[in-house]
């Protein structure tokens, strides 16, 4: 595209109802083809209020109309905060589109990319220049972001200039998104992160009850059996359970400090509740202070039961040592933590037990594949499988029911 100076635009007289009109003409960028047009003119007085052109003149300049015509929406010079900022507008952005917690997520992934290309014209931002950027951002260059995330950073950067193209705010075409996939011709860089989770058997997760106290208890028994995420865990209230149903109701999550929507359509669902399940929550609703409909399941003491437990906090205080006494992690002298293989464990938290409840249950098949998939409540893998299929609420019992003996052994026994 080509450079635009400054315009200073042209006065020309027009006949309109209300009389002789001074109008503004000038050019803009079309964001199709890149090319300068001429825009519609704009408006500048009546010729019997400005009837010489140099009073013309000093109107457009009271009217601010040289800036208006300068100005990079009309320049086609938009930056790439600009259009950034019109993508995470509340009212005609996409951004409002995605769950609250893939908002949060792909805003900070954005401010990576405003942080940096910001105040660079959009249109002037070029491909090499993204992929030497993003590779700065990886670990191993000396950044702090696995390749994954630096992935993610590339992605939300391709989806602002989709919908800038969308909006007609660049021009269309690939060769405008310099953010675009790699197989058309965009950054090349990893998308994967060499990080592998850390396997967790059921019999490991059974060594972990016997390190911790009641409430962590029972919220790793929880999450176990259910496969809820820690955030729609503490996010629980005991009104969503429903006993006779044999259901919990995922409605919200709590998640940096707020109640919010499920991740996905498919998250706002239910768990199965088999009965050792049922009674081991009764048995914790029968400790806490806070047993009332309305109260959290996992109610905070600190905040006398107005908010929930911090998820982040109970990871370090409480599951990083029983997971050590499981013999599932290993710290070292340097404070750091290494998995029976001797890897790194750069990440370990309630998503392992997560990940626990499919790794059993897929092998020997011991549930099949639609179940699991509605006891983790997934949108895929198949398109077709999770239109036309459901997986009963028996079978999810019967999945859970296999789970706890594995992590309980006598389902009537309880400590």
């Amino acid at each position: 595209m080509a450079t635009t100076r400054f315009q200073k635009g042209s006065l020309k007289q027009i006949v309109r109802a209300e009389g002789k009109t001074w109008v503004l003409r000038y050019l803009v960028t079309r964001p199709q083809d890149g090319k300068r047009v001429e825009a519609t003119p704009l408006v500048v007085g009546l010729v019997r209020d400005f009837p010489t052109k140099s009073l013309a003149k000093q109107r457009v300049v009271d009217l601010g109309l040289l800036e208006k015509i300068n100005s990079p929406l009309q320049t086609g010079k938009l930056t790439f905060q600009q259009i950034a900022y019109h993508y995470m507008h509340p009212e005609i952005g996409e951004l409002r589109d995605l769950g609250d917690g893939s908002q949060e997520t792909s805003k900070g992934n954005i401010r990576h990319c405003i942080n940096r290309w910001g105040n660079t014209p959009a249109v002037d931002i070029r491909v090499l220049e993204v992929e030497s950027w993003l590779k700065s951002l990886a670990k191993e260059s000396g950044g702090k972001y696995e390749w994954s995330t630096v992935g993610k950073i590339r992605d939300a950067m391709s989806v602002v200039y989709q919908h800038a193209q969308r909006h007609e705010l660049v021009p269309a075409g690939i060769e405008y998104n310099p953010a675009r996939a790699r197989k058309l011709g965009g950054p090349k860089i990893k998308t994967k992160s060499g990080y592998k989770a850390v396997r967790v058997t059921p019999m490991q997760i059974k060594k972990m009850l016997e390190f911790l106290p009641p409430l962590q208890r029972a919220m790793v028994i929880l999450c176990a059996l259910t496969a809820i995420r820690i955030s729609e865990c503490v996010g629980l209230r005991w009104s969503a359970i429903s006993w006779l149903e044999n259901k919990i109701y995922i409605r919200q999550r709590w998640r940096r400090g707020k109640i919010g929507k499920p991740k996905t359509p498919a998250s706002d669902s239910y768990v199965a509740l088999t009965p050792v399940l049922a009674h081991l929550l009764q048995l914790w609703r029968k400790e806490t202070p806070y047993a009332e409909e309305t109260d959290w399941v996992f109610a905070s003491e600190k905040t006398h039961g107005k908010t929930p437990r911090f998820g982040g906090m109970l990871v370090r205080d409480y599951l990083y040592p029983a997971a050590e006494h499981a013999g599932i992690i290993f710290k070292q002298q340097d404070g750091t933590y290494v998995d029976s293989t001797g890897r790194r464990v750069t990440r370990f938290g309630f998503h392992n037990l997560r990940k626990a409840v499919s790794d059993f249950l897929t092998e020997g098949k011991k549930a099949d594949v639609r179940t699991i998939q509605d006891t983790l409540r997934h949108e895929n893998p198949d398109v077709t499988l999770a239109r036309y299929t459901e997986s009963s609420l028996e079978s999810r019992l019967a999945a859970q029911d296999v789970m706890a003996s594995a992590i309980l052994e006598d389902k009537n026994h309880v400590q």
